[in-house]
């Protein structure tokens, strides 16, 4: 099936099959164009007067030019026969100003973005026939008209952005408007008016200015409104804001005053005691009718008669008469909303109506003038007032013109469960701004001191930076105590802070006041830090119940403790000063011990305890088991510093053999990781370390696997060598494997293939030497695959000899016979082809093989050779889908195949479809290969065996890693899912009835498309379009362990939370139904993910079968989806896919026996 794209929307390019058209003359392209946009018939002599008005010949000229288009073969509809001329649209055929039309007629069907990226200039750009002046007319006024559209479109969009005062995307658009029109008086208004609402009021005079310019130059005067417009912005040369406040907050609370000014509610979020009311105090000095209401009597440094007094001041005197402004902290108290979320349906009415009274009053308040609504400490109001406050910001979301402008304070913590998944997605849905108050920085306390005219040295700065941790409020109060003290006394930091009013009372007589096990209670928390708990404190002091409660009330009186952490930085250095070494380590020791009897703790936890305690011998151990657990989870940077640490402490222990091997696993690590900083400088204290030629062979293995990661071919081949030499007389046989296979890889990327085929003999040598028959095998079949690569087929069919009777691997007897199928058929060998085949199948058919042992073998070969950490190459898994595809048969099933989804090179796929079927269900399938392999030709049989079933298949391919990183493959799928919802009716498909299949990476592609509704919504599509999720071999949740990430970690980018990758983190409501298949043979992931996943959507109310197959790997399921599964007695995973997509999508009705349930065994059903 034949695709073209006709690029008109700039200089004119017609692409066919990914390569550019040139037609022989500029009017045959002109031509081609006009009937294409025009859309309608044409005569020849209509054609022929415009393009050739002064030939006589202009029939004959208008027939060549056809002809040259007809056999351009760009399979357009296209019809020229007969008197009229005439172009169909199709939809093979991609026109870019077409998409214009369909936006305007359906805006719904595709975003004006999308229409705008299209454009590369001006509509057929550089196109120009002097001697056609009719044609030239039309081009003038189909440019007009088009540029009237787009214009039209832009405007009809920037003022919905302003009436929904979303300032930031309707500057976007003025701008592409101003591109557009640049004498457009009314945009550079808009332009003028949204940089002022986004607190740019320089920006908003620089573009006046520019306006002033262009209009100079026409000779026309402003506009009367225009002009006053700017007039008031050029008497406002800085907001009092930038005048007025502190340079360390001024960022944040120009912030707040743009959201302010955008109505944008605001969740401003910070750590305990960070100066979120002091902020918010400067903040509503600026904005009138503005009411701040306290969720809790004030914190240790901010009273709460302070707050009321702020209050009083900042409200009017109807306010203050009608004690409004304390209307939502009498409402957080109400008996009524004390006891949580309602049941009984009498409660829950009146609750409703109760909420209907509060937002009445709230709509009548800012009727009034009640203009901003601040809630400070949210953290601390009860559930059901934030359950209230939650309903009051989600209304305000929705009409913002009739409640007053919100702002919730509140600590850096989770919300409670039942409101997390209502904040969440304020923020996804970009509905509410979410601002991080940071602590002071080192520079921020030094502006501080300089406007106090103090001025001190740098690392005094540095210690009060580490004793106060930022903390503003702290800051303050210290430059208060510091300009009281003698100028010619040296300061005393510590002694200064004690001085601090409150502090010291809090530090000095406090602690002095505590019980002996409240003192006891605060010394553990100090010492165990985050390892801190109440338990741990009541097992550690043998503590009643009630003498630990007494001692957490008594603690938490003092203010020294909340929720069961030190509330103070500064208490903490108090505490410990009162503390001796001694004492210090001895509690470090009593924490070690019990953490170690804990079932789930961090055993780095546990080593910096016993380090702390003087312990290195001790805490060595669980440095190394938490170095290990971190590379199991491809946290690889935290276990190359791990790793670090121990081979230092090592060192220092005199045990040099063992922080050698520690140090060259950091190395290791560093390589995977592709982390060339310091590199040459590790390896050269690693070879200062070695000791003996073993270790010095290890280093230079170790370079060279590093140089070979970097492409350094020569370079890692030199390094491998060097260690082959070292190697000579020593007998470690993993080293010297380990060395012949870099060499070996070196050769075969420098493409020095006899050497690559020495450096296979001499492997195959060392197999012999050790007697290990499966190495030998697998190097013979390397040798094989290299060979035919080469297309010395007949030195590769004499490797394979009598292979029936020399390999004895039942996964290598039949890779073997797989390639010499392959090489008699290269050699037209076909009757010994067929020969082949037939020993093949009786091979797996007889009653002697081991049919889901030989899947489990297969399976594992195909895993590591994908992920490039076997000596088996990409190419030999080709060849190994390709004998796979041999197996198939395709008649009756029609093919169209690299039909494309999107512009790049791997945005296409294809399309299977049973012949003469139509209104079928639809199975999209996303292929594995760890995001960085994989094709989706590989997938003929698993199209053969679904289209049996009924169904149009889709295969579709994807960009991969290096090309692209996270999240590119999901958002191809996304594009894919878009294709076929809009194209696949052509091809007999039923949208509606759409299934999404993945295996591996590819699983987990479609489980994000599937619950992270980011991904659709960017093609305007919601999660509904699809009706069924089948995953196979795929990781849902943060115990991720795929060997994706371990060859290739910086394929998940500059990715900012890695809880992105893990489809479990979006679990939030009902879903399709979801069928997981897993086989627990899988050496690289967890079995239990795919069964957590199925109870986590369960538990949000959807349907979900997670099923594991005990004797099968990561590959198994996929087999018995391919004609392989048949020879392999592999069917019972395709039969369970089939059940559940006909259950699903022939919509009938679930049986009884279809609960969602664990599967593990074979007899189990849905």
């Amino acid at each position: 099936m034949t695709v073209v794209q006709l690029l008109l929307w700039g200089p004119p390019k017609i692409i066919f099959q990914d390569r550019e058209v040139l037609f022989p003359t500029r009017k045959t392209l002109a031509l081609l164009c006009y009937v294409v946009l025009t859309q309608k018939p044409h005569s020849r002599d209509r054609l022929a007067s415009m393009f050739w008005p002064n030939s006589q010949d202009g029939r004959t000229s208008l027939r060549k030019a056809l002809s040259s288009i007809h056999k351009a073969n760009l399979g357009l509809e296209f019809s020229s026969q007969g008197e009229y001329v005439e172009y169909r649209a199709s939809a093979h055929c991609f026109v870019d100003l077409h998409q214009l039309q369909i936006q305007t007629a359906n805006p719904s069907s595709t975003s004006l973005d999308d229409v705008l990226r299209l454009q590369r200039g001006e509509i057929l750009e550089d196109l120009v026939l002097d001697d056609c002046p009719d044609f030239e007319e039309w081009l003038i006024q189909y440019r007009e008209s088009v540029h009237q559209v787009i214009t039209g479109q832009l405007q009809e969009k920037i003022q919905q952005l302003m009436a929904q005062q979303w300032w930031q995307p309707a500057l976007k658009y003025v701008q592409h408007l101003l591109q557009l029109n640049p004498y457009s008086e009314e945009a550079h208004l808009q332009k003028v008016q949204l940089q002022w609402r986004l607190g740019d009021p320089q920006g908003a005079r620089d573009s006046w200015g520019r306006h002033l310019e262009l209009l100079r130059e026409l000779g026309v005067k402003p506009d009367q409104e225009f002009e006053q417009l700017v007039a008031s912005l050029q008497r406002q040369r800085g907001t009092p804001m930038e005048r007025a406040l502190p340079e360390v907050r001024a960022e944040i609370l120009q912030t707040l005053l743009s959201c302010y000014h955008q109505q944008r509610v605001v969740l401003l979020q910070a750590e305990d005691r960070m100066g979120k009311t002091w902020v918010v105090e400067r903040l509503l000095r600026e904005i009138q009718g503005a009411v701040l209401v306290a969720g809790q009597p004030g914190d240790a440094l901010v009273p709460f008669s302070t707050l009321r007094r702020m209050l009083a001041q900042l409200v009017n005197s109807s306010w203050a008469q009608h004690s409004q402004a304390s209307i939502l902290a009498e409402v957080r108290n109400l008996d009524i909303l004390r006891g949580g979320p309602f049941t009984e349906r009498g409660q829950e009415m009146y609750r409703l109506y109760f909420y209907d009274v509060v937002l009445r009053l709230l709509r009548h308040l800012h009727q009034m003038g009640l203009a901003v609504l601040v809630l400070d400490d949210v953290q601390h109001m009860d559930l059901g007032s934030l359950e209230v406050l939650v309903y009051l910001v989600s209304q305000r979301i929705q009409d913002a013109r009739q409640y007053p402008w919100m702002m919730l304070c509140h600590r850096m913590q989770h919300w409670p469960p039942s409101l997390q998944g209502i904040v969440s997605g304020w923020l996804q849905h970009d509905q509410v701004s979410q601002i991080h108050l940071p602590p002071l920085s080192r520079h921020d306390i030094q502006l501080l001191f300089e406007n106090h005219n103090l001025h001190l040295q740098d690392h005094e700065y540095r210690s009060i930076l580490r004793y106060t941790r930022g903390n503003p409020m702290v800051v303050l109060e210290l430059i208060g105590v510091w300009k009281q003290k003698e100028p010619q006394d040296a300061p005393d930091l510590k002694k200064l802070l004690q001085q601090i009013p409150r502090v010291h009372t809090l530090i000095q007589g406090r602690i002095q006041q505590l019980e002996t096990n409240s003192r006891a209670v605060l010394q553990i928390a100090v010492v165990a830090g985050q390892d801190f708990s109440l338990d741990l404190a009541q097992t550690l002091l043998s503590l009643t119940p009630a003498q630990l409660t007494r001692a957490v009330q008594d603690l938490e009186d003092a203010q020294l403790l909340r929720d069961g952490e030190i509330s103070y930085n500064i208490y903490m250095e108090a505490v410990l000063e009162s503390m001796s070494a001694q004492t210090q380590r001895w509690w470090h020791t009593q924490v070690a011990e019990a953490l170690q009897h804990r079932p789930v703790v961090d055993p780095s936890r546990i080593a910096h305890h016993w380090l702390q305690a003087a312990a290195p011998d001790r805490a060595i151990p669980h440095l190394l088991k938490a170095a290990e657990q971190a590379e199991q989870h491809y946290a690889l940077r935290h276990a190359a510093d791990l790793y670090e640490k121990a081979a230092h402490i090592l060192k220092q222990q005199h045990d040099d053999s063992e922080a050698f091997s520690a140090f060259e696993k950091v190395i290791r690590i560093k390589g995977l990781l592709e982390d060339s900083n310091g590199i040459s400088s590790m390896v050269q204290r690693l070879q200062s370390w070695a000791s003996t030629s073993l270790e010095h062979a290890r280093v230079r293995n170790v370079e060279a696997s590093f140089h070979y990661r970097l492409f350094q071919y020569p370079l890692a081949l030199s390094r491998a060598r060097q260690a082959e030499n070292l190697l000579n007389h020593l007998q470690d046989t993993p080293v010297r494997r380990e060395n012949l296979i870099i060499q070996y890889l070196c050769h075969w990327r420098l493409e020095q293939y006899p050497e690559a085929l020495e450096v296979l003999e001499r492997l195959k040598s060392l197999a012999r030497q050790q007697e290990s028959q499966h190495r030998w095998e697998e190097v013979l079949l390397e040798q094989v695959a290299l060979l035919s690569l080469l297309y010395r087929n007949v030195e590769a069919l004499a490797l394979l000899d009598h292979w029936e009777d020399v390999v004895k691997n039942q996964l290598h007897r039949f890779m073997a016979g797989c390639f010499e199928v392959s090489l008699r058929k290269r050699l037209h060998h076909e009757a010994l082809a067929e020969r082949t085949r037939q020993i093949l199948q009786r091979l797996f058919q007889s009653e002697r093989s081991i049919p889901e042992e030989s899947s489990h073998l297969l399976s594992s070969a195909l895993q590591l050779q994908l992920s490039g950490t076997n000596l088996l190459n990409k190419d030999v898994g080709d060849m190994i889908a390709e004998m796979i595809n041999a197996l198939s048969n395709l008649e009756g099933i029609d093919q169209f195949q690299d039909l494309p989804y999107g512009p790049l090179d791997r945005q296409v796929l294809d399309v299977y479809r049973p012949h003469g079927k139509s209104e079928s269900p639809v199975l999209l399938f996303i292929h594995g290969g760890s995001w960085n392999t994989g094709d989706k030709s590989h997938y003929l049989s698993l199209a053969e065996k679904f289209c049996q079933q009924g169904h149009v298949v889709v295969c579709m391919n994807y960009r991969l890693y290096p090309e692209v990183v996270f999240p590119a493959f999901v958002e191809d799928a996304a594009l894919a899912v878009n294709w076929v919802v809009q194209n696949i009716h052509t091809y007999g498909g039923k949208p509606d009835r759409l299934a999404v299949m993945g295996h591996g990476a590819g699983a987990d592609s479609a489980t994000l498309l599937a619950f992270d509704p980011r991904y659709l919504q960017q093609q305007h599509l919601t999660r509904q379009v699809i009706r069924a999720l089948v995953c196979i071999s795929g990781t849902y949740d943060s115990l991720y362990q795929n060997i994706k990430l371990v060859g290739h970690p910086l394929l998940l980018g500059n990715l900012q939370d890695s809880r992105d990758v893990f489809a479990a983190e979006f679990v939030q409501d009902q879903s399709m139904p979801v069928l997981l298949l897993h086989g627990m043979l899988s050496p690289h992931i967890d079995h239990g993910t795919a069964h957590r996943f199925a109870e986590r959507i369960r538990e949000q109310g959807g349907e979900a079968w997670a099923i594991s197959y005990p004797n099968q790997d990561h590959y198994g399921p996929l087999f018995s989806m391919s004609a392989l599964g048949q020879l392999l007695g592999i069917q019972q995973p395709f039969e369970d896919v089939v059940k559940f997509l006909k259950q699903v999508l022939q919509k009938q009705e679930p049986s009884p026996s279809s609960t969602p349930v664990y599967r593990r065994r074979k007899n189990d059903h849905f």
